[in-house]
């Protein structure tokens, strides 16, 4: 029986998975939490959250996708909670901007609207914080299988309107933007997916479909989608979140995976799939994972034990009580 040895301070998840090509894979999943601070380095979190094995709900809203599944070619980047006007502005509608390095996306956040008697009623009291999420945005066009953001609000009944949108869209001009994971179910995933047709289902189920494109396991939007490279250390600026703009980087964190398989040991190279924000929480999450292809699934029996390890680590800080659970030196802080 296989046996995982984790002597960093973050969650681990080790388990058999098959890819699109039929392949056998033992993967291994590691996932680190900490705590957002304005301009100073981001609080390791005493409770660090578990590697997620299956997606996390809100009602019909996707809150995180399950961390466990095969190689995603790109890293995904997230930001959900709620967006909050700058002080004495935001009446008007205000943009949310994130940026890490040199990526950057921007969206825009109207007033609070409601659709009434067939015309559009902008709300005049003081700006509301709004939702990043895809409940915020437009539904977009009408597909076979429905909306394109089946959780967005629009014009029929009377009711809300979408308040996040691209930069000079409207209540009613806007297409689906959010910067919140999507649901494998929303059609942009969806149709990455891959065939279920008759022929599927007599030649291969239940075996993914051979046409599935891996970035079906990119849980971001598709402009979220970010070169792992570029992200350890990376300036990360958030406006229009806050009262004040958020500034940090992320921390560069380096991993050491490796397997006893068929007893030779063997490297997984750790790579960076996920990094989350929640900016209601303050909470920031990374997930790596590392991938060890067998020749076939009863091969899982060959997989004796697998190490995890911390090689190296710098752009974090830990509170003094938790400085302990890191063999080589880090910033320390008192509270």
């Amino acid at each position: 029986m296989w046996d995982i040895e984790n002597t960093t301070p973050f969650t681990c998840h080790g388990c058999f998975l098959k890819d699109h090509m039929a392949r056998s894979l033992w993967c291994l999943f590691l996932k680190a939490g900490f705590g957002i601070r304005p301009d100073k380095a981001p609080l390791f979190l005493s409770a660090q959250p578990p590697v997620l094995v299956g997606p996390q709900f809100d009602g019909p809203a996707l809150v995180a996708d399950s961390d466990i599944c095969p190689p995603k070619p790109l890293c995904d980047f997230t930001l959900t909670g709620h967006a909050q006007p700058p002080p004495g502005k935001g009446r008007d509608g205000w943009p949310v901007t994130a940026r890490i390095g040199a990526w950057r996306k921007t969206l825009h956040v109207l007033p609070a609207a409601v659709w009434r008697d067939g015309a559009v009623r902008v709300s005049r009291g003081d700006a509301e914080p709004a939702s990043l999420g895809w409940d915020s945005a437009a539904p977009g066009p009408q597909g076979p299988e429905g909306p394109e953001n089946p959780q967005g609000p629009g014009p029929g009944q009377d009711g809300p309107l979408p308040r996040l949108v691209a930069p000079g869209e409207t209540h009613l001009t806007g297409q689906p933007v959010a910067f919140a994971p999507l649901a494998r179910s929303r059609p942009a995933r969806q149709r990455l997916g891959g065939t279920y047709d008759a022929q599927w289902q007599r030649q291969r189920a239940p075996l993914l479909p051979a046409d599935l494109d891996p970035h079906f396991w990119q849980s971001a939007p598709r402009d979220q989608w970010l070169d792992p490279a570029t992200l350890p250390g990376a300036e990360v600026e958030l406006t229009g979140v806050r009262p004040e703009p958020l500034r940090f980087c992320l921390p560069q964190i380096g991993l050491e995976m490796a397997t006893r398989f068929s007893g030779r040991w063997t490297q997984q190279e750790p790579r960076l799939q996920t990094v989350a924000m929640d900016i209601d929480r303050m909470q920031l999450t990374l997930v790596w994972a590392g991938y060890l292809p067998i020749a076939a699934a009863q091969n899982d029996i060959l997989v004796e034990r697998s190490f995890i390890a911390l090689r190296d680590h710098k752009g974090f800080a830990a509170s003094a009580h938790d400085a302990s659970r890191f063999s080589t030196g880090i910033a320390q802080e008192t509270a």
